[in-house]
């Protein structure tokens, strides 16, 4: 791998930026300030940026806005995926999804680089909050036999306007089911996923956004309160 490359990957800037250090000299490799992007190294050399060691990095947290019809990937190959919404220094390598949305739902979807923190958000099985929100107010008969299906696999259903709006709480384990719920009445409707245990989606991040979390956030989600 050349250095312009091992750089880019390991986050250290845009590849104009890294040229930049390179070019200014804030670059060595193995004590020897290195200047050439094409500068072959290897995972076991000791490369320094600014003298300090580029894989001393701290994980980062993202959340997520996901719009309804995008795919649940990090993948940047001119499709609509969550990875579409980063830009090009944001999105690293090692980053991974926490509990995917389908293309179908919309909402909260959080992405990390830290192994760590996605076990153990996993392992707390946090409730999540969706929101139910039908095109055209369902009739009465269609109403009831949603609440019929909804109250088998939750009790925690809200009514924010009847036959239109619900808020429905479910498990980490249950969200197939709901999903499944949503499809099958087959009335034209969105489904997003509103809260991750403490964490909340609001109106100050739009559709199609994302922002890092603070270490506040992460905390509570890792069941540190």
């Amino acid at each position: 791998m050349n250095l312009e490359s091992y750089l880019f990957m390991h986050h250290q800037g845009t590849h104009l930026q890294i040229l930049r250090l390179l070019i200014e000299g804030n670059v060595m490799v193995n004590g020897t300030v290195v200047t050439s992007p094409r500068t072959p190294v290897k995972e076991t050399d000791q490369v320094l940026v600014e003298g300090v060691d580029v894989t001393h990095r701290q994980a980062v947290t993202y959340l997520v806005n996901k719009p309804v019809g995008m795919a649940s990937s990090l993948s940047r190959d001119g499709s609509k995926t969550v990875g579409s919404v980063f830009n090009e220094v944001d999105l690293r390598p090692d980053l991974q999804l926490i509990q995917p949305l389908p293309r179908e739902a919309a909402g909260i979807v959080l992405v990390t680089s830290s192994q760590a923190f996605a076990h153990h958000v996993t392992d707390q099985e946090w409730s999540t909050s969706y929101e139910l929100r039908f095109v055209n107010p369902l009739s009465t008969q269609l109403e009831q036999r949603l609440r019929g299906q909804l109250n088998q696999l939750t009790p925690e259903v809200e009514r924010i306007r009847p036959a239109v709006t619900y808020q429905i709480k479910v498990r980490n384990h249950q969200e197939s089911a709901l999903y499944q719920v949503a499809l099958e009445l087959g009335q034209p409707a969105t489904l997003a996923r509103r809260e991750i245990g403490p964490l909340k989606l609001n109106s100050a991040l739009s559709t199609g956004q994302y922002r890092a979390l603070n270490e506040r956030e992460i905390d509570l989600l890792e069941g540190n309160n």
